[in-house]
């Protein structure tokens, strides 16, 4: 229970400083380009395929990046959002093992960071 407890508070520092926000699901708009909110990953925890949603300001290039626990990242894909919700399928092969990890998404200089997404 205590390396549990250890790697949740991990997980949230790390969060905290990687999206350098104080809450790490608004997202709000920026000059520096387009903008990403409401981002959602479900089912978390989960053993199959995870699904992200997010809401684009405009049609952009978004990019999906996956990173682990120790911030390495495990998966990349250039997106292309349109305005309004956008959905995203995460395959179960695409985390390549259990364990946290998070995404982030990017829109020019715009970066955003989700929940943690928890792999059983």
């Amino acid at each position: 229970m205590k390396n549990n407890l250890i790697l949740i508070a991990f997980a949230a520092i790390f969060l905290l400083l990687v999206s350098g926000m104080e809450n790490a699901n608004a997202f709000p708009a920026s000059d520096d380009g387009p903008s990403i909110s409401l981002i959602n990953v479900y089912p978390n925890a989960g053993t199959g395929d995870f699904y992200l949603t997010f809401s684009s300001a405009d049609r952009s290039a978004t990019v999906l990046e996956i990173m682990n626990a120790d911030g390495k990242k495990v998966y990349s894909e250039e997106l292309h959002s349109v305005p309004g919700t956008n959905f995203i399928e995460i395959k179960n092969s695409t985390l390549p093992a259990q364990g946290i990890y998070f995404v982030r998404l990017a829109q020019g200089k715009v970066k955003s960071y989700a929940e943690r997404i928890v792999k059983k």
